[in-house]
């Protein structure tokens, strides 16, 4: 069996699909949604999107090894450190609210 290719925009047409579906088919079961997480879940791919390119404009125009460079070169010593110590407390304090939240649902 032959493997086959599928473009960027096929792959990322499966994936918001996939992930539309999914918040569609959460607010049949759950009412007080009123149908508009979808709108959530689009922004959430356009921010997504214009994060990655801002990434991607930074990390090809400058000519260092690793980002954790780039970003030492464009906020300098003390502003990298702040924000490298911010962005795991961050995904932590997101990861329990989630959490938090799927707690309450099962119970």
């Amino acid at each position: 069996m032959e493997k086959e290719q599928i473009s960027k925009f096929q792959f990322f047409s499966l994936m918001l699909s996939y992930i539309i579906t999914n918040d569609l088919m959460r607010d049949v079961y759950f009412d007080k949604h009123k149908n508009n997480t979808w709108i959530l879940v689009i922004s959430g791919i356009v921010f997504s999107l214009i994060i990655f390119y801002i990434y991607m404009f930074i990390y090809k125009n400058f000519q260092y090894k690793d980002f954790n460079e780039i970003i030492n070169k464009l906020l300098g010593k003390f502003l990298t450190k702040i924000l490298f110590i911010i962005y795991p407390i961050y995904f932590i304090f997101t990861a329990g609210v989630t959490l938090r939240d799927q707690t309450e649902l099962i119970q």
